[in-house]
């Protein structure tokens, strides 16, 4: 099993959702991030002050799938969030030793 992990502009996200669903993902996890990259700090002016903004609104998904699914879904979200911009975000993935689904507690692959 994979953790993919992946930062994207807020209004991606319904996109996102909807095409991960179509894939055939039956969870995800989404937190509000803040991240920064070189290129994406600018000046804004506030009470007679300038002030740096390098910390921008991000949305980080969580989706645990098996490795037979990892590069479909890679390339899911890729394909939704790629305009040839800065910014767009970025995909991390790590392996998943095990998972415990809380309520029927039911370990392992046929938990995702």
């Amino acid at each position: 099993m994979f953790k993919v992990e992946a930062v994207i502009q807020p209004f991606r996200l319904t996109e996102v959702q909807r095409a991960l669903v179509g894939d055939g993902v039956r969870g995800m996890t989404v937190t509000e991030i803040k991240g920064f990259a070189q290129d994406e700090w600018h000046t804004e002016h506030y009470r007679g002050a300038d002030y740096r903004i390098d910390l921008e609104r991000r949305l980080m998904i969580r989706v645990v799938v098996p490795e037979n699914r990892l590069s479909n879904v890679m390339k899911v979200i890729q394909g939704v969030n790629n305009t040839d911009k800065i910014a767009e975000g970025s995909i991390c993935v790590s392996r998943v030793e095990d998972l415990m689904n809380i309520r029927t507690g039911q370990i392992g692959r046929q938990t995702i």
